[in-house]
């Protein structure tokens, strides 16, 4: 059974094991050896495209969930999410929900629209620029 989405909240996420120590990204350049035709995806970027997705605004996200434990709750309903945001919001703003966006693959839509996988105070829609 998948945990509820208040289970996945309540959770904290883990601090790192040193945060004082950062790690250095260096940039890796990787070039393909193999001769390219016209039936690669490689030869043609356009047929590296995956399947469209969708983007949704989860709108009364508690403030304190991050978007590492609301990408957990969607896993463990069995979405797999291309990308997961907490939008911010004015540090005036009284309210104590927040916005998540999230983007999702065609295959996942029907169990992110499924109402039995949120609790009653969450609401989705389908994310518009600007909110």
């Amino acid at each position: 059974m998948p945990a509820t989405f208040a289970a996945v909240a309540a959770r904290r996420s883990q601090p790192s094991e040193n945060p004082a120590v950062r790690r250095k990204a260096t940039r890796v350049v990787v070039r393909g050896t193999k001769k390219a035709d016209e039936e690669s995806i490689t030869a043609n970027p356009l047929r590296a495209k995956g399947p469209p997705g969708r983007d949704f605004a989860i709108r009364g996200v508690p403030r304190h969930v991050t978007a590492e434990q609301l990408k957990d709750y969607l896993q463990g309903i069995g979405v797999k999410p291309r990308f997961v945001r907490i939008v911010p919001v004015s540090p005036v703003d009284t309210k104590s929900s927040t916005v998540g966006h999230i983007g999702v693959f065609a295959d996942d839509v029907e169990l992110v629209l499924k109402a039995e996988n949120w609790s009653s105070n969450i609401s989705i829609t389908p994310w518009k620029f600007g909110l």
